[in-house]
């Protein structure tokens, strides 16, 4: 043991104690056993122990309790295959407070290939958790912001499309057959359970819940969708023109994700196409395989390629006043009903997006944007 402690002492030059000195993660250096050989000054400012105190003690007084023999059995093994060992402690300070560490643990050698003690290198995590938990805090916050923003204007649609039914009812009520008046009175009765879903949101804070997957007849949905935007766009002098194959017929999703999603994307489609004396919007719906495909089309501004590989990406945006979460979600959504989503765009030329659910052949109960909206 005295043989390799020498070893140890032979690899550590002043020259090398000199630098380990100046590095600001904190140094040990063991014997094969654990029993420490070295720390540097960082290791004293980190843990409180001093040099005095530290060396000569077994390298397990850095132990919180947390982990069991399992934790550590394995770090062994790990450590002999992989000839390192990286990863997460939490350890104890002199003065007893616990703090998470990053740890990488590599083996010292004799001329003769022996394995003779171990350097490890600490990094005090607290730091870079807090600053985790801050990014965690504005994820979220962009979150709520997106949420509600959309609520806002779905709430003002509904408002909207509920004033204008009530009114013409009002105009034309002596004129009109009770099969008419009834029609108007389902229209309001559309509207206002929207009204209701979306308070119903606001009361429980979250508009993307667990997905409740149920087949989807398409012809339906996609019509009740588009009835329910085309006002919207059309004002804008953006129409939107909807094909569905007749092979589209059922697919497995959750009504209110896919709304969202497709509402998501034409909005997306209609930033891009601000300035186009053209403007151009598509949807398709088709089936290929086991899946639905239903794809959103627009000749607007595109994207670089750039722009494509960095899409998915938090905060990322190319609007000027996005949150860079919109698409992030779109992803998340999809992924819970197990569904997918491509995007092709050439810059000033246009993008299709394709969202990708499976298809259902067995239709079991439906359901459409008003349905949704009558839970």
């Amino acid at each position: 043991m005295d043989m390799q402690k020498n070893q140890i002492r032979e690899k550590l030059s002043a020259t090398m104690i000199t630098a380990l000195n100046l590095c600001p993660e904190a140094v040990t250096v063991t014997d094969r056993r654990g029993v420490i050989q070295f720390v540097n000054e960082a290791f004293e400012q980190m843990t409180g122990y001093g040099r005095q105190e530290a060396v000569g003690n077994d390298v397990h007084m850095l132990d919180s309790g947390k982990h069991d023999a399992a934790f550590y059995r394995d770090l062994r093994e790990r450590l002999a295959q992989n000839g390192t060992w990286s990863g997460r402690f939490v350890s104890r300070k002199k003065d007893g407070t616990l703090y998470p560490e990053q740890c990488s643990l590599s083996p010292l050698k004799n001329a003769s290939d022996d394995i003779i003690g171990y350097l490890s290198y600490r990094s005090d995590m607290m730091e870079h958790l807090r600053l985790e938990i801050i990014a965690a805090e504005v994820v979220s916050a962009k979150n709520v912001d997106y949420t509600f923003s959309g609520i806002k204007h779905e709430l003002g649609n509904a408002v909207n499309s509920l004033d204008i039914t009530l009114e013409v009812l009002k105009a034309k009520l002596d004129h009109l057959e009770k099969p008419a008046v009834a029609g108007y009175l389902d229209r309001a009765l559309e509207q206002t359970s929207k009204v209701s879903h979306l308070l119903r949101i606001l009361k429980s804070g979250t508009i993307f819940g667990t997905p409740e997957l149920q087949s989807l007849r398409l012809p339906d949905f996609m019509r009740e969708f588009i009835n329910l935007v085309q006002e919207d766009f059309t004002a804008k002098g953006m129409p939107i023109s909807v094909s569905i194959r007749d092979n589209a017929e059922y697919c497995t999703a959750d009504p209110r994700s896919l709304y969202h999603i497709l509402l998501n994307l034409l909005i997306n489609a209609a930033d891009a196409l601000m300035g186009n004396e053209q403007p151009r919007i598509s949807v398709k719906v088709f089936q290929s395989g086991g899946s639905i495909h239903i794809q959103v089309e627009d000749n607007g501004s595109g994207m670089t390629e750039l722009q494509q590989r960095n899409l998915f990406k938090p905060f990322y945006t190319t609007k000027a006043h996005g949150t860079g979460l919109g698409l992030m979600i779109v992803r998340k959504l999809l992924t819970a009903m197990n569904g997918a989503i491509e995007v092709r765009s050439r810059q000033d030329a246009g993008t299709t997006v394709d969202i990708i659910v499976p298809a259902c052949g067995v239709p079991v109960s439906g359901a459409s944007p008003a349905t949704i909206h009558r839970r």
